[in-house]
């Protein structure tokens, strides 16, 4: 048998330590893909309870039910995602696991200004499991305004806004 020196056993226990950090954020990764898989399932129920208003009977209307507290959800938030299973699962017949592994519905959310079909839905959901959500966005405004490639920001405006550090409230005041 072979003795290992002191220098062996700390990389022997640091590689292991590695090892399990490694496998724990590969599980975390796995746990999103999973929750991504099923905000997508609830983006086509939500769907379903606008178009069939199965939210009568409890709530007075669809909005209602969104900000119900046990379902939180702002209208722009459900419209977004009632989108993303329009146009990705009904329109161009794509699985929920492919929308996830390109980042899932918020991502999915920045690139719908850009897709005009389903091959461009493609090229959009390859650009988005690829790009971080800022770059991401960044293409998607060079794909929509050419103009903006390399921009400047020489035509620009201020804006002075007031916000309330009690309650949180922002208010524009004017535009500079």
């Amino acid at each position: 048998m072979i003795a290992w020196s002191k220098a062996q056993r700390q990389r022997s226990i640091k590689m292991k330590k590695e090892l399990k950090n490694l496998e724990f954020c590969e599980e975390a990764i796995s746990l999103k893909q999973k929750l991504e898989v099923g905000w997508l399932e609830l983006c086509g129920m939500l769907k379903n309870i606008r178009d069939n208003g199965l939210y009568e009977g409890r709530w007075d209307s669809f909005e209602d039910f969104l900000q119900d507290p046990q379902m939180g959800l702002d209208k722009g938030s459900a419209s977004k995602m009632i989108t993303i299973h329009e146009k990705f699962v009904i329109e161009y017949k794509m699985s929920p696991a492919r929308i996830a592994n390109a980042g899932g519905w918020s991502k999915v959310a920045e690139i719908l200004p850009a897709v005009k079909d389903k091959k461009s839905a493609e090229k959009w959901l390859d650009e988005a499991a690829a790009l971080s959500k800022t770059d991401l966005r960044k293409q998607v405004n060079e794909e929509r305004h050419p103009e903006s490639i390399g921009c400047r920001h020489k035509d620009s405006y201020k804006v002075v806004m007031t916000c309330c550090r009690g309650c949180g409230n922002k208010e524009v005041e004017k535009y500079l």
